[in-house]
């Protein structure tokens, strides 16, 4: 047996949940149920299972359809898009407000 202080917001905190739960378990065995919820959710995650894997790539693959324009012609939305590599991509040109040695502002 281990007995535990707890400031009276914890403590109400602690009843508060407990009477939500079904069959209203006691303080102590709340804070069981809180404790091995706490450490079980601090466990690292193990590695997802092949058809986890698999179930999230036909996830990704509707999201990504469900970005395609529906107005673009047919033979565009069925075209691979390449990749951009950021270093290639096109910058806009900023627009800078420069004064000159008359102290004109030009853009």
């Amino acid at each position: 047996m281990t007995a535990v202080r707890l400031p009276p917001e914890l403590g109400a905190a602690v009843d508060k949940w407990a009477a939500s739960q079904d069959g209203a378990p006691t303080r102590s065995e709340a804070i069981r149920r809180l404790v091995e919820m706490a450490l079980q959710a601090s466990k690292p995650a193990g590695r997802p299972s092949s058809k986890s894997v698999e179930r999230a790539k036909q996830l990704a693959s509707r999201a990504i359809d469900g970005l395609v324009d529906p107005t673009a012609p047919a033979e565009e939305a069925a075209e691979p898009t390449e990749p951009v590599d950021p270093a290639e991509a096109e910058q806009p040109e900023a627009d800078v407000d420069v004064a000159d040695d008359a102290g004109e502002h030009r853009h």
